[in-house]
């Protein structure tokens, strides 16, 4: 869910605990691990952020990382400054900031004299006299729980004199930062706190100098737009992706299900959903949010639901209506009171879910996600608490009876709601595939410290330690150890008791109404650990939100995790799997490699319901640039969403032959901290097979039900296995069907009806079973789907793309400038009547061409026929005029 706000402890506290929890994690690494990692000289990296921010990578895994941090007076948050870094030639380059709270401005100067040194100059301009300010500077965070270096890492050292700190991450590995002149002040809090502007800020102009050295043998890593061809965007694609139609038509996808929920409401069968004829299901959507709900033209509602349709969608999220932020919502606007539903907004949502419904698309219902208290609700336990809380619901709602009220009323009033065009209520809808009791709200990995005493939340800590002091003498816990909910152990099996308490209440509360969907409770998300999935298996299925970075094709997952790691992670024996939230967003450059990566491995593992965020967060009419939540005119993401849909909804990749079970003890489950960050098996289990967590049998958790072992699974007993053999530098699947190369930041498909190559594919040929992709684009996705499910070999109707980088257009034509994907493709085939046609933003054929033959295949060169990012290989029409 984004944006949002995270409402917790005081700077200070929330510090403190997440250094405890820091220490722990790296403790339970340390125990885990075996014997200390082979580590030289070259392979310590270095590269300087975006932001002037300084990162140092072992094997390519973060290990440290430099951001900048500002107080003002009372630990006032003036926020991380508006940095910009220009590069230079030599490595180096130069720094531009500002830090408006403390009216300085800062100009930066780096330059690395040797492969393995940074010096860094920092010049702080400071315009006003302040006083009573707690000031700020760099903090360096240390990662010694980091797999790379076998969680055994020390602590770093920082002697006396403000001189800087050493850091022995390995044996015979020293990094060492030296400052000058010296510090007054540093800290140590949850990292080391260089404090540049600290206490008493005058005017005038302060430098300080800082040499980062990194063990010999250490370089710089080459920026990214220096690994990527040089960026042109004016002479780039301009509008090649139109907002408000698709270049290509996949409706007849959803032909069966015109309208959606014609063969009855989707259930749960085992760890799979089928929709009421007992027909498998599978579910590609997206998310639609906030003022895209509420603020689009009434009149763009039906042709977008037709558009999302010919993309390939047949699930859409319903989501932010009730958040306070956005105007209207589901109450109207700016109402004083949540308890009474707007008639006019709620039309509005009919009128989407009616026009949804008819293009065979289901729709997904959340219960509560950014519902805020007003004055005219009638709350009064805790009021004042969570009025400092800005009336967020979030974390109250398990120990607040008033706030379960307040949500058990509205679910009943928007369930019960009777859609004017269908006039269906939602709860009988057999449309409304699934709800969400609680949006991104859980205790045990992110609200349980909101009622800790040194809170100050006085109302709600004496409800949640009466309920806790009660759960220990229950099951004969220390209860002193109860209250440390940052940190695994009995504190974790309380807060698992809790939410199942609150998610029973709610959840019998919807089997009463007569709900006929699925049911998820929150989900797994933002750095949980596997302690939070109890909980989540209330549910009839277990959700989960994945974010990505750039380069994730680019991880080793010896060592690090991505954003496909993290979904695997909540992978539970028995349980169907959704995905309500997943993205690599805008700016990131290698977007264009998450919707085939995504759904290739959706399809491998055998997940139900991946859905991007978002298809659109703002009013669908004309954009006039990029955003970062709206997807659906981004040629990198929306322009690769058809031959995801295909992939994915067609089964052209194949599921795992192999499912490897992780069986875990409770101590395994509740004593540890168990994320893919610090588990090897859940990263490196994922890409090779199917990935199942197998849930024990708890004493104190009678409710839980222990997972099944799926039928022949390999069962792991170790979370610290690492399933990856020494050496390798790439992970392929049991099924032979994908393989991605870290070292070269490529994934291959290699499927009878979708081959692909994706990433830095651009100067080396890259094979599959029928194709040959020769790019001169360095970095790019090119994919072939058989639309006729035929395989490729044989089929007279296949879908390419190829896509590459989207920015911001130059030339304001449009909202996007896409980069031209160049070089080659040879299809080996039996048609050898096909022509190929250039597809125009509408989907109408901008072009036409004969392929040459060449040894048995088509030869396609790329771009052609009037360029573009899609075009279909078919039967040439008797009236073509295809050009020699």
């Amino acid at each position: 869910m984004k944006p949002r706000v995270f409402y917790s402890l005081s700077p200070v506290v929330a510090l403190g605990l997440a250094w405890s929890l820091h220490l722990l994690a790296a403790a339970a690494a340390q125990r885990a691990e075996g014997p200390a990692p082979k580590i030289e000289g070259r392979d310590w990296t270095w590269r300087i952020q975006p932001d002037g921010g300084v990162r140092v990578l072992c094997k390519g895994s973060v290990v440290l990382e430099s951001s900048q941090v500002y107080w003002g007076a009372k630990w006032a948050w003036s926020g991380a400054p508006d940095a910009a870094f220009k590069p230079g030639a030599d490595g180096g380059g130069t720094l531009t900031a500002t830090v408006p709270g403390l009216k300085t401005a800062i100009a930066g100067a780096y330059r690395s004299p040797r492969p393995n040194v940074l010096e860094m100059e920092l010049k702080y301009t400071s315009t006003e006299a302040l006083a009573g300010v707690v000031g700020g500077g760099l903090h360096w965070t240390f990662r010694p729980q980091s797999p790379v270096l076998g969680g055994r890492a020390g602590a770093p050292t920082v002697p006396p004199g403000g001189l800087g700190w050493t850091w022995e991450p390995a044996r015979g590995a020293t990094i060492h930062l030296a400052v000058a002149p010296a510090l007054a002040k540093v800290e140590d809090r949850g990292g080391v706190r260089l404090y540049l502007l600290s206490e008493r800020i005058d005017p005038g102009t302060k430098t300080f100098r800082m040499t980062l050295t990194l063990p010999e043998g250490a370089t710089r890593e080459p920026r990214l737009e220096e690994r990527y061809d040089p960026a042109t965007p004016e002479r780039w694609f301009s509008g090649a992706m139109a907002w408000d139609a698709s270049p290509v038509d996949l409706r007849f996808l959803n032909a069966d299900d015109r309208p959606a929920g014609r063969r009855g409401p989707v259930r749960a069968a085992g760890d799979g959903l089928v929709l009421g004829d007992g027909t498998p299901a599978r579910f590609w959507g997206a998310n639609l949010a906030a003022y895209a709900l509420f603020a689009s033209p009434r009149e763009a509602v039906a042709p977008q639901a037709r558009r999302m349709a010919q993309m390939g969608f047949n699930l859409m999220r319903i989501h932010h209506h009730d958040s306070s932020w956005v105007t209207p919502n589901a109450f109207g606007v700016r109402s004083k009171s949540t308890r009474r539903l707007d008639p006019a907004a709620m039309e509005t949502l009919d009128w989407w879910i009616k026009c949804l419904k008819d293009e065979g698309i289901y729709v997904w219902l959340d219960l509560h996600v950014g519902r805020t208290i007003q004055p005219d609700d009638g709350l009064t336990e805790g009021k004042d608490e969570v009025a400092q809380a800005k009336g967020a619901l979030i974390g109250f709602s398990y120990f607040n009876a008033e706030i379960q009220g307040l949500m058990r009323e509205f679910q009943e009033a928007y369930l019960a709601h009777v859609n004017a065009h269908t006039g269906l209520a939602y709860k009988d809808d057999p449309a409304v595939a699934a709800v969400l009791v609680t949006n991104e709200n859980d205790l045990n990995t992110h609200y349980g410290t909101m009622f800790i005493p040194v809170a100050n939340r006085p109302s709600h800590t004496a409800r949640f330690t009466k309920e806790y002091q009660a759960f220990a003498r229950e099951y004969d816990l220390p209860e002193g150890e109860m209250a440390k909910t940052w940190q695994p152990g009995p504190s974790k099996l309380f807060l698992a008791d809790a939410e199942h308490r609150f998610n029973g209440t709610f959840l019998d509360d919807l089997r009463r109404l007569g709900l006929r969907a699925l049911t998820a409770t929150t989900n797994y998300w933002g750095n949980t650990g596997l302690f939070s999935l109890p909980g989540l298996c209330d549910g009839d299925v277990v959700d989960v939100h994945s974010y990505g970075l750039a380069e994730a094709l680019g991880t080793d997952p010896r060592y690090e995790a991505n954003y496909i790691s993290w979904t695997a992670a909540a992978q539970v024996a028995g349980k169907p799997l959704t995905v309500s939230e997943w993205n690599a967003p805008f700016p990131i450059d290698d977007r264009f490699t998450a919707p085939l990566y995504m759904a290739s491995l959706a399809a491998f593992q055998g997940w139900d319901a991946p859905m991007i965020y978002s298809y659109s967060f703002e009013r669908l009419v004309k954009p006039q640039g990029p955003s970062v939540w709206s997807t659906y005119y981004d040629p990198a993401l929306a322009g690769v969403m058809p031959a995801a849909a295909l992939l994915y909804r067609r089964g052209q990749v194949a599921p795992a032959r192999t499912t490897y079970h992780l069986a875990l003890t409770p101590a395994q489950l509740f004593d540890r901290n168990l994320t893919p960050e610090s588990a090897a098996a859940l990263r490196t289990i994922a890409e090779q097979g199917r990935l199942t967590i197998g849930l024990p049998k708890v004493r104190e958790l009678p409710w839980l039900k222990p997972s099944p072992v799926p039928e022949g699974a390999t069962v792991v007993d170790d979370p610290d296995r690492d399933m990856i053999p020494e050496g390798a530098t790439s992970v392929r699947s049991d099924t032979g069907q994908l393989v991605r190369d870290w070292k070269r930041g490529v994934q291959v498909i290699d499927a009878p009806q979708c081959q692909a190559a994706s990433g830095w594919i651009g100067g080396e040929p890259i094979a599959t079973t029928d194709a040959r992709f020769e790019m001169l684009t360095k970095k790019a996705v090119v994919a072939l789907n058989s639309v006729d499910d035929r395989p490729l070999a044989k089929s007279r109707f296949i879908l390419i793309t190829a896509v590459a980088r989207a920015v911001a257009d130059p030339t304001k034509r449009s909202a996007f400038a896409s980069e031209p994907v160049i070089g080659t493709v040879s299809l080996k085939t039996e048609a050898t009547d096909l022509e190929l046609l250039a597809l125009a933003p509408d989907g109408r054929i901008a072009g036409r061409s004969r392929p040459r033959t060449l040894d048995g295949a088509l030869r396609i060169i790329l771009p052609d026929a009037g360029g573009t990012h899609w075009y279909v290989l078919k039967p040439r029409a008797p009236d073509a005029a295809p050009k020699p």
